[in-house]
């Protein structure tokens, strides 16, 4: 009768088949094809987000540092320019009014330390004709008659069928090139001036009074570079 009033007042049993199953593992579920497919696509999207990020941060810094080596490599080359150009010497052939009729710089002026001066350079002043061939050749002035013999590579030279000797050869690549110290000696009516702090040589005659002659050589002063 007591647990039949026990029933009635709303008593119930405690429910026990979940307590024998609380501390189980739960069950994991297996992922749907679709579900594995999605996961592959969004890691393969990650993976590609990256190396373009990579590969935008590298193209990136690849441009700022050619543009680094630009800027440092113009500034480098403006600062040499600066100090070369003032290094470089330079030949000027000039007629008696002083007007310019021909410009040699450095490579055709100044070589093995020696300067020289060009056959091209000296035609723009005298009126003359090579002739002979790339070895032995002779240079003969129409207007006074008169002639130099030279030998390409030697520093022996014939001045009117006179002997001299120079202390630097004539030398052939392009043109024939002839010391400055043999124009300067040996032609007369020819003036030379050298400005050290520009590097350039002036070299005035008149076309006019020219001649050749056998004297006493003076001593040549050879032009240096300036330092810059």
């Amino acid at each position: 009768m007591g647990s039949q009033n026990n029933i009635n007042r709303g008593y119930s049993p405690k429910k026990t088949h979940n307590i024998a199953h609380a501390g189980a593992p739960k069950r994991v579920r297996r992922l749907t094809p679709e579900e594995i497919e999605e996961r592959r696509l969004k890691a393969a999207e990650q993976r590609r987000e990256k190396r373009e990020t990579f590969f935008v941060r590298f193209i990136f810094g690849v441009a700022v540092y050619m543009l680094c080596c630009l800027i440092i490599f113009g500034f480098a080359a403006s600062v040499y320019l600066r100090t070369t150009d003032i290094e470089l010497a330079e030949l000027n052939i000039v007629d008696a009014k002083g007007k310019i009729l021909y410009t040699a710089e450095d490579e055709a002026f100044i070589i093995n330390n020696v300067p020289y001066v060009s056959a091209t350079g000296l035609a723009v002043l005298y009126d003359f004709t090579l002739a002979g061939d790339k070895t032995r050749v002779s240079m003969h002035f129409h207007n006074v008659d008169e002639s130099i013999s030279f030998t390409k590579d030697s520093t022996g030279v014939y001045i009117n069928g006179q002997p001299v000797r120079l202390t630097a050869p004539i030398i052939f690549t392009d043109d024939y090139y002839i010391p400055l110290e043999l124009i300067r000696n040996y032609f007369l009516g020819v003036t030379i001036i050298y400005d050290s702090e520009k590097g350039l040589a002036t070299l005035s005659a008149d076309k006019e009074a020219f001649s050749l002659k056998l004297h006493s050589p003076v001593e040549t002063e050879l032009p240096n570079k300036p330092k810059g």
